[in-house]
């Protein structure tokens, strides 16, 4: 006897997920999903995903002239679509890997998620230290120097 096929297979978490995404799109008006393991990431993903490129959206609004306050819900934002996001991708890993690996995986994952974090601090820093230093530099090169401090470098 062979197994009932099932109605909505398993692809992928990226490919239930968009499946999902399209599904929600075609619902007019507002929509509650519930899920749990696997169909509560292949749900979540997309939701995770809108806050991500609500964030990108409101950095790319900074202009010259605003402050660091601007950043705010953007960070508010992006934190907790990113937040969710790495919870939905431990409970990824964690469903296509047997029983016995289980542990390696999460370690695995949690492993590459703080290197992952770290090099982006590193490089965010880096890049901070760069901009800071070159307007530092030319901000002093562009005060003018008093008599003063001209006769007593002589």
């Amino acid at each position: 006897m062979t197994p009932p096929r099932r109605r909505y297979p398993l692809r992928d978490l990226a490919g239930d997920a968009a499946y999902v995404s399209s599904v929600i799109d075609t619902i007019p008006g507002p929509v509650i999903l519930i899920g749990h393991s696997y169909g509560g990431a292949a749900i979540s993903l997309p939701a995770t995903m809108v806050l991500v490129t609500a964030s990108m959206y409101l950095v790319g609004t900074f202009g010259h002239d605003d402050n660091w306050t601007h950043f705010l819900p953007d960070m508010i934002i992006g934190g907790v679509g990113l937040g969710s996001l790495t919870a939905v991708n431990q409970a990824a890993s964690l469903a296509f890997a047997s029983q016995e690996n289980a542990c390696m995986s999460s370690a695995t994952f949690g492993t590459l998620r703080q290197v992952g974090m770290a090099t982006g601090i590193a490089g965010l820093g880096a890049v901070f230290s760069h901009v800071a230093q070159n307007k530092a530099e030319s901000g002093l090169a562009a005060i003018p120097e008093s008599d003063e401090s001209a006769a007593s470098a002589r």
